[in-house]
């Protein structure tokens, strides 16, 4: 009987020696911090957008469209609404709160560099320092 006990005892101490010795190993890790390359930001490509006389200015990545330059332009408090068309892209509804003008022919219209746009906002890729200035205009 002691010697049952004396086992026990010494095999619980042996357990709680191991367990002690391997709970106190400390694994080593090293944990990187990983900035983005300055250059990324250098290609970013500045972009003016002008409503009603206030101007938001954004940066976006090449090959980026209307859209994109609309959807940046909400961290400055910009907004707009519109609706996807199949095969025609997105077309904008309502800039800031002004929406069209049911049946009195009023719409938002962008231009490109003081050029009316011949295509929608989901298809005009930006080209750097493009000023793109929405207008409220009677349809004709």
């Amino acid at each position: 009987m002691k010697k049952a006990l004396l086992f026990f005892l010494l095999s619980i101490g042996a357990l709680g020696v191991f367990t002690l010795g391997w709970i106190g190993q400390e694994e080593d890790r090293t944990y990187e911090l990983v900035l983005a390359p300055e250059t990324e930001h250098a290609q970013l490509i500045p972009v003016s957008l002008v409503v009603e006389g206030k101007s938001y200015e954004v940066k976006i990545v090449p090959g980026s469209s209307v859209y994109n330059v609309l959807e940046a332009a909400k961290e400055q408090g910009f907004s707009f609404k519109g609706r996807e068309f199949l095969g025609m892209g997105f077309f904008v509804e309502e800039v800031n709160g002004k929406a069209e003008s049911n049946g009195q022919g009023m719409y938002w219209i962008y231009l490109v560099n003081s050029k009316k746009a011949e295509v929608g906002v989901s298809s005009y890729i930006i080209q750097p320092n493009d000023v793109i200035t929405w207008s409220y205009e009677k349809s004709y």
